[in-house]
């Protein structure tokens, strides 16, 4: 048995209000006016850069990171050790470590699936 309601259906009542028009800023603008704009923009002074760029760096002793892993490293018997053993014992946090190993040359050896952090090991040679 088939029963047609459509007849009885209407779409809902949406309430009506006006929409209030504002201009835009929005407009098109020659490469001249875009250039010109730029080089109005604040100019980086060299030096600054140079400063800014330096007290960053400073702010992560990559050198610093690398020698306690090499202390770190000659605490251990072996000729590797667990990555998260390491880090556990220098007590540094795993970004640090990871960085530190990968930016001060030491060799690293995955023997577990890619996303097994616990399979990870640092080798005492340094490439």
């Amino acid at each position: 048995m088939l029963v047609d309601l459509e007849q009885f259906i209407e779409a809902p009542a949406l309430p009506e209000y006006e929409r209030e028009y504002h201009l835009t800023v929005v407009r098109e603008q020659s490469k001249a006016e875009i250039l010109a704009a730029i080089s109005e923009s604040e100019e980086i002074d060299p030096e600054v850069a140079y400063q800014q760029a330096m007290a960053l760096a400073h702010d992560e002793n990559v050198s610093e990171w690398g020698a306690a892993i090499s202390v770190g490293l000659d605490e251990w018997d072996n000729e590797s050790v667990p990555l998260l053993e390491l880090q556990r014992s220098i007590e540094m946090p795993l970004v640090q470590v990871w960085l530190g190993l990968l930016l001060n040359g030491f060799k690293i050896e995955q023997r577990g699936e890619f996303y097994e952090t616990e399979q990870v090991w640092v080798l005492r040679e340094i490439l």
